[in-house]
């Protein structure tokens, strides 16, 4: 073995130091990475978890507006229905009361204008009765006369 190892050249004690050289530098390179790159690789960790944290929030947030949302437009949509079937109803009645006020006055035009007529009427006979009283005085006088 000791034939292999002066074949290759290799010496105990460089081997030895460039072991010691590597564990050294490993040992460097550890501390280094475990101050200064771990805690800004975890810094970094938080900061992507807490971004993913106020992705997900957010996307709740958006979530419970979408469905606050369809929940206001239909009860808006609902109450604008409600509110259209009141304004029918309240016209439908309004133009019940418009037209039964009209055809109570219509009612009492045709009776105001059948008394005004009978008294029309009346008068009108009167003073047709009167006329034909008279003419008949004038007729019998006429013929009185001419006898």
């Amino acid at each position: 073995m000791e034939g292999l190892v002066t074949s290759f050249g290799l010496d105990w004690k460089v081997f030895f130091a460039e072991v010691v050289n590597f564990l050294i530098l490993i040992g460097i390179i550890y501390w280094v990475i475990s101050k200064y790159v771990t805690p800004l690789l975890e810094q970094r960790r938080n900061v992507i978890k807490e971004g993913v944290e106020k992705s997900e929030k957010a996307e709740q947030t958006l979530a419970d507006a979408e469905s606050e949302k369809g929940r206001i437009i239909s009860e808006a949509h609902s109450k604008g229905s409600e509110h259209i079937a009141n304004s029918v109803e309240k016209g439908k009645k309004r133009e019940a009361g418009i037209i039964s006020d009209a055809e109570a006055q219509a009612i009492v035009m045709l009776e105001n204008g059948k008394n005004k007529g009978e008294a029309e009427k009346k008068s009108i006979i009167e003073s047709s009765q009167e006329e034909i009283a008279k003419m008949i005085v004038l007729g019998a006088e006429k013929v009185l006369r001419a006898k």
